[in-house]
């Protein structure tokens, strides 16, 4: 007999949401499988993943759809920007679905018939508009306002799991405007679907992050790293594939308990300072002249702001620096449940960072002779 997955979320919206939104409850089951889940394999599971094509999303995607369950795959513009993601599953379990995030039918075609939705949307700082000092994509639209429009979509389809991604550093408090509207998006989102899992990973490290390549690259253009007050707020980074793994194991569960409504904070197993994290970066790409500048809070406004119109993105802005000037870590007290309670064991930063940093070294086959040859 097929297992029945999870009571739907809307078993878990307050009654006004309930009697405003129309009930298409979901009855879909997921396949008993005898065999290994394989790649040609069917879970019987539909998901719906926006923000696929970003850093986290072909982690997610990759083990989805790898082992059978079908991946609807939100995209805006040509197809340019998820057609890496065909390769993470068989013919037919990575599906494309043209949709606007400011357009909610678009959004209802892209969640019809899904079993979950992960919202993996997300922006590491806004999208300026040509004309100067217009932004045409603000956090607060992107962490608040869309992470709110999922959530109703979620609840309208009568999906069983929904999984929105925050952030560890979430807070209405924060000096950081993208930390107060991820915390005001976690506080849309459980209004409208009290049952939905938040998740809050840490600072995420792995190839083509925006942490540690930061740093290679501040030190890249400006031949030294900015710190804010010595670089002494602490951060426990994450790895991108433990995310992943996470995000998968709460997508695919069969546990209510273990889903609906519980928050997830993931962090790394060790905690640094972002100065360490800058002598780590040194070490791994052998900066020549390696060294950082102490920069007041004042300064880092200053500097982020110009670096914030420099094309092709910024490498950092005023309120990445503002977030580097607060802790970035797990409350040992706080009630929410943890990588381990996934069975995930949690990836030091160490481990897998020269996998990828050691592009940045500058003729590393010659230094490697040089170290050799004792010059």
């Amino acid at each position: 007999m097929a297992a029945v997955r999870g009571a739907s979320v809307v078993a878990r919206a307050s009654a006004a949401a309930r009697a405003s939104t129309p009930h298409l409850m979901q009855t879909r089951s997921r396949t008993d499988l005898t065999l290994p889940k394989l790649r040609s394999a069917k879970t019987g599971i539909r998901a719906t993943v926006f923000g696929a094509y970003g850093f986290l999303g072909k982690y997610v995607v990759s083990l989805l759809a790898g082992e059978g369950t079908q991946c609807m795959i939100p995209f805006r513009g040509d197809d340019m920007e998820w057609r890496h993601l065909r390769v993470c599953g068989d013919y037919g379990m990575v599906t494309p679905v043209p949709f606007s995030p400011r357009d909610e039918d678009s959004m209802m075609r892209a969640t019809e018939g899904s079993d979950v939705v992960i919202n993996l949307m997300g922006k590491d700082w806004e999208t300026m508009h040509y004309v100067p000092l217009l932004t045409n994509c603000s956090f607060d639209f992107t962490n608040v306002e869309l992470a709110e429009r999922v959530a109703r979509v979620a609840v309208k389809q009568g999906v069983s799991t929904l999984v929105h991604v925050s952030a560890l550093a979430a807070d209405k408090h924060a000096l950081s405007e993208w930390a107060r509207t991820k915390a005001l998006g976690e506080e849309a989102v459980r209004a409208v679907a009290p049952g939905a899992t938040i998740v809050r990973p840490a600072d995420v490290f792995g190839p083509r992050d925006r942490f540690l390549n930061t740093y290679a690259r501040l030190y890249g253009q400006l031949g030294r790293v900015p710190l804010v007050d010595g670089g002494n707020a602490r951060v426990q980074p994450v790895y991108a594939r433990d995310v992943g793994h996470a995000l998968h194991a709460i997508a695919t569960s069969n546990d209510p308990d273990a889903v609906l409504g519980q928050t997830y904070e993931l962090a790394g197993p060790e905690t640094y300072t972002h100065r360490e994290i800058v002598e780590y970066v040194f070490e791994v790409i052998r900066a020549v002249e390696a060294g950082v500048i102490n920069i007041t809070p004042a300064m880092a406004d200053m500097l982020g702001s110009v670096m914030r119109v420099m094309p092709f993105g910024p490498v950092i802005d005023k309120d990445k620096f503002q977030r580097w000037q607060t802790d970035n870590v797990l409350d040992e007290m706080a009630a929410t449940k943890r990588l381990h309670d996934l069975n995930i064991e949690a990836t030091s930063l160490e481990a897998p960072g020269f996998n990828w940093m050691h592009q940045y070294r500058t003729g590393s086959h010659w230094l490697d002779i040089k170290e050799e040859r004792g010059e």
